[in-house]
């Protein structure tokens, strides 16, 4: 994690996902994201796999057994650590929504 140098060329993940909640640990990609150095909201986000379209990855390290949380809702816990720029998915996640059906919202 750091901070984007003035001046300095970079790719932008605001053109290319979107964060669906203002407490939300993930963003969704809104068009596939190759591999590379992106800023966002001026801190750099690391891709190391291809994230697909619709796909979700972590705005920021994501401990293990920590709530991920989507549209400001909980949706489910890591499973383990989830580097920042990861794909967060069935691998790396269990769903929350049989667990914390009645207190999902993330106040």
């Amino acid at each position: 994690m750091g901070i984007i140098k003035e001046g300095a060329k970079v790719k932008r993940l605001e053109k290319l996902c979107v964060k669906l909640g203002e407490k939300d640990n993930v963003l969704t990609a809104d068009k596939n994201i190759s591999q590379g150095r992106y800023v966002y909201e001026n801190e750099i986000i690391i891709i190391k796999k291809v994230i697909p379209e619709g796909f979700k990855f972590s705005l920021r390290d994501i401990p293990s057994g920590e709530k991920i949380i989507k549209y400001n809702y909980i949706i489910g816990r890591a499973k383990r650590d989830i580097k920042r720029g990861r794909m967060v998915h069935i691998h790396n996640m269990e769903s929350g929504i049989r667990h914390e059906e009645k207190d999902s919202r993330e106040n």
